[in-house]
């Protein structure tokens, strides 16, 4: 992989040197210009991060846990319900915590399983590229990719009681 990365490098220098170009002036300007796109990026993820913290450390998901709807589910599971619309590495670490402790032949096991290759980062794309493109009116985006992933969810647990 390292090898192609190096191959497709050169083959960038040798074609710019062939066409006359100063590479590192435009590679210069690139850098420039991604640095402008990093700043509405940044602070979306920001924002994620915090808020994602904010959800994990006050304990709103232990007290969802409570509602008698959710009484017989797993909190990592709840946890990671509500966490996919927002991190795809957050809920695959909860998935990875849900194997450990479950198996992998688990009832929570094969529903996470089901719900992260199913769901999206909704919330996590939404706010970066509707952001990065400055689209403020992304409410009917936003709203269709949640419910989605609700159904999603839905269908994970019909599935897996259905086949599992």
């Amino acid at each position: 992989m390292n090898k192609i990365i190096l191959i497709f490098i050169a083959f960038i220098v040798i074609y710019g040197t062939y066409k006359k170009a100063n590479c590192f002036d435009l590679f210069v300007e690139g850098a420039k210009e991604g640095f402008t796109l990093f700043i509405p990026l940044f602070t979306a993820l920001l924002a994620l991060m915090f808020f994602i913290n904010m959800m994990i450390k006050t304990g709103l998901v232990q007290t969802i846990c409570q509602i008698p709807i959710f009484k017989h589910m797993s909190s990592e599971l709840l946890s990671m319900m509500f966490l996919r619309p927002f991190s795809s590495s957050g809920s695959l670490l909860l998935l990875d915590q849900i194997y450990q402790q479950y198996g992998l032949n688990h009832f929570f096991s094969m529903v996470a399983t089901f719900i992260q290759s199913s769901t999206d980062t909704t919330l996590y794309v939404a706010s970066l590229y509707l952001g990065s493109l400055g689209i403020k009116n992304d409410s009917k985006a936003v709203g269709l990719g949640l419910f989605l992933d609700a159904l999603a969810i839905l269908f994970a647990f019909i599935i897996t009681i259905i086949f599992f």
